[in-house]
């Protein structure tokens, strides 16, 4: 039962390596990370990508260790950081689409879904 779980512990260790890896080294690519990470090695392989993510699972791990609830906070605040900043970019979006869509001579009825109580409903939740 031990090899079982050793083995599922290494299996999502490397499957979040790979995925987390080239996340970042797409995101170099795409110009939201520091270039340096998009140098592959001659297996195509992102090694600083690779590393920088090690290093980033590393320290979490160390600081897991050092303080559990620290940690926790950190991810839990982040999380609703992440909700919260979703929402005001999807409000913000709603209010700037209807105006260059009515601005460019569309007609509001012929969109398949209006907002209910536009522009106060988008605004009300951006406070």
């Amino acid at each position: 039962m031990d090899m079982i779980v050793i083995t599922s512990a290494l299996s999502a260790g490397s499957s979040w390596t790979y995925a987390s890896s080239r996340l970042l080294w797409s995101m170099a690519l795409d110009g939201m990370a520091p270039r340096f990470l998009t140098r592959l090695s001659k297996a195509q392989v992102p090694v600083w990508s690779v590393l920088a993510t090690l290093v980033i699972g590393t320290l979490s791990l160390w600081l897991y260790q050092v303080s559990p609830n620290t940690l926790y906070l950190w991810i839990v605040s982040g999380i609703g950081l992440i909700a919260v900043l979703s929402w005001a970019i999807i409000c913000a979006s709603q209010i700037g689409f209807r105006r260059k869509y009515v601005r460019d001579g569309g007609d509001v009825r012929a969109l398949a879904y209006r907002t209910p109580l536009y522009p106060i409903l988008p605004i009300a939740a951006l406070y």
